[in-house]
């Protein structure tokens, strides 16, 4: 569980030989902390986004963003607790925050610009 806080302690702790593999197992570790709520979530996302209900699915993405920040999803600490993201020692939160919220801006983007070519012009 350390691998998500300080892959290169882990490393040493474990004898471990490649670090990409424990940052790996770090990584899913944090995906595995909440994975009820995530997958409910995603699952929300997914199935708006099959409707085409692109907004909804931004604001998922958006709850999702704010849930990871705070360790509610994706925790960085190895008790898979809630913290104030300042008070971690990792980047973690704040990349997990920025991938969301990222995603929700490229699906609004996609949305924008399919919405202008459906629309027909005229002339």
């Amino acid at each position: 569980m350390l691998a998500a806080l300080d892959p290169a302690a882990a490393v040493k702790a474990t004898g471990l030989t490649n670090p990409g593999f424990v940052q790996l197992c770090g990584v899913m570790i944090m995906l595995a902390n909440g994975f009820i709520l995530t997958a409910m979530l995603w699952g929300g996302a997914v199935a708006f986004l099959i409707d085409r209900k692109i907004a909804r699915a931004t604001v998922v993405l958006l709850v999702c963003a704010l849930l990871s920040l705070f360790g509610v999803i994706h925790s960085v600490l190895p008790t898979g607790g809630v913290y104030w993201p300042w008070t971690v020692a990792s980047t973690q939160p704040y990349q997990w925050t920025v991938a969301y919220v990222g995603l929700g801006l490229v699906l609004l983007a996609l949305w924008s610009v399919s919405r202008d070519k459906a629309q027909p012009t005229t002339g």
